[in-house]
């Protein structure tokens, strides 16, 4: 078996996910850990998620970050879901697409010999309410305000940190 390059973890905000890829870090030798609030991270937000383009941008992304990938370990927190595919399926994006955008993205990053972790647990709100704790409520305010303007609140009806905790449920 090949040894892998490319360590993806995901999870529900408030899991640990940065704390889990910064331990990695420390203990994996020749590694890199890029962090979901990192600046220069190979794998930007910020490309406008309502974009009709922003499937082809992201794989463009994951692309030349394959491409520029040396002799390392690379551990990336909140990329390959949280931060990209979680925005489409809220946007104009249909499953099938949020699933035909993964493909291609797996198909990009496998000769990397890549390894999911997943932090997962049966109760969504306990993390999300560390996370509020956490960061402030400044940073809730401007999540939601960002966050429920998009479709899929929109179609629920929902508002509010308990609204944006039902995209998680």
């Amino acid at each position: 078996m090949h040894p892998t390059h490319l360590i993806l973890i995901e999870g529900l905000s408030g899991m640990g996910k940065t704390t889990l890829a910064r331990h990695l870090g420390q203990r994996i030798p020749k590694s890199r850990v890029l962090c979901e609030l990192d600046k220069n991270h190979p794998i930007a937000l910020g490309h406008d998620t309502h974009a009709p383009d922003y499937a082809d941008h992201m794989v463009g992304q994951w692309r030349a970050f394959v491409d520029g990938t040396v002799d390392a370990v690379s551990i990336i927190e909140s990329r390959f879901w949280q931060n990209t595919a979680l925005p489409m399926f809220r946007n104009i994006y249909t499953p099938t697409e949020v699933r035909a955008y993964h493909y291609r993205v797996i198909e990009i990053i496998r000769p990397l010999n890549p390894v999911l972790i997943f932090l997962a647990t049966p109760d969504v709100r306990a993390p999300l309410h560390s996370l509020y704790e956490m960061r402030g409520e400044d940073w809730i305010e401007w999540l939601l305000e960002r966050d429920m303007g998009e479709p899929w609140y929109q179609q629920r009806n929902l508002s509010g940190f308990n609204g944006w905790a039902q995209c998680f449920a």
